[in-house]
């Protein structure tokens, strides 16, 4: 019986993969802008690196994105704030305050 995937064989799969890895290292010319990601609060961190990204909408989704990954962080009285900026000019800010009443 011949053996059946459930999608493509990997070897086809990996050429492609890795075309498309060095397309789009490629992609990243200078002329698009370099974002970086500071989230200030109970752990700070400092984007010393960023990321070269296709314009602020791209850095948006990003942003929303970083969000996402480390809400399960937040506890009740916490509050912090991810400052998305384009080299050193802020481009946005996402804050989450929490309150605790009891």
């Amino acid at each position: 019986m011949a053996k059946r995937w459930a999608g493509r064989p990997t070897d086809k799969l990996e050429p492609r993969a890795l075309r498309r890895r060095n397309i789009l290292a490629h992609a990243a010319l200078p002329d698009m802008p370099r974002y970086f990601f500071h989230f200030e609060g109970h752990k700070p961190h400092t984007d010393t690196t960023g990321e070269i990204l296709a314009g602020d909408e791209a850095a948006w989704r990003e942003a929303v994105r970083l969000s996402r990954d480390v809400e399960h962080a937040l506890r009740p009285g916490d509050s912090w704030t991810l400052g998305v900026y384009e080299d050193s000019e802020p481009v946005f800010v996402l804050a989450m305050v929490t309150r605790r009443f009891r």
